[in-house]
């Protein structure tokens, strides 16, 4: 059962969403590809420019999924500064093969959509990088409860992934790779 928290963080970034030009917003959508379920996802082909107008624009998908405690966020607090710590060597590691998880890969117009499920040529190529990969995921789904956050991510299921979550709830530093972060204040 959801906790309220929980239910006015998604209608608080559903509506964040509507706001700043995102067309087509829903809440609890499964995504085809990896058979998740994603607690807001928005569609667009508007860019809000600097005066609140919109303007066409190619179109972008976005992910966010609402934390409303601390345990829901990471699960694994116990072994969290080692996993963290070897988490940014991994990451390091890939940074230096030219794979950066969560860097938005260049597709053309139109092939790219929310349920497209795409392999880098880097990654097909390089079993370094696929057992450096593996071992993120690992870290990640100890991290995180579930390997959702990076498969995600290395799936590239979206343009923008975000957790809604309290202020001062997640920190920066332990945002999994390639998400952002948006904070609810205590007035909305």
């Amino acid at each position: 059962m959801e906790s309220r928290q929980h239910l006015e963080l998604k209608r608080a970034a559903a509506g964040w969403l509507r706001s700043t030009g995102w067309v087509a917003v829903a809440d609890e959508v499964t995504l085809p590809a990896g058979g998740f379920r994603v607690d807001v996802a928005g569609w667009t082909d508007r860019r809000l420019d600097a005066w609140g107008g919109l303007h066409r624009a190619t179109s972008r998908t976005c992910v966010v999924e609402c934390k409303a405690s601390r345990a829901d966020f990471a699960r694994d607090g116990g072994h969290a500064a080692a996993l963290l710590g070897r988490r940014a060597r991994l990451v390091e590691m890939l940074d230096r093969f030219g794979f950066r998880p969560g860097q938005a890969r260049k597709l053309p117009v139109g092939e790219r959509t929310l349920f497209d499920v795409r392999e880098s040529h880097l990654e097909a190529r390089h079993g370094p990088v696929r057992r450096l990969r593996l071992e993120l995921l690992a870290i990640d789904r100890r991290l995180h409860g579930s390997h959702k956050f990076a498969k995600m991510v290395w799936w590239n299921l979206a343009d923008l992934l975000w957790i809604a979550a309290p202020m001062g709830l997640v920190k920066q530093r332990d945002l999994p790779r390639g998400w952002g972060l948006l904070e609810r204040g205590g007035d909305g």
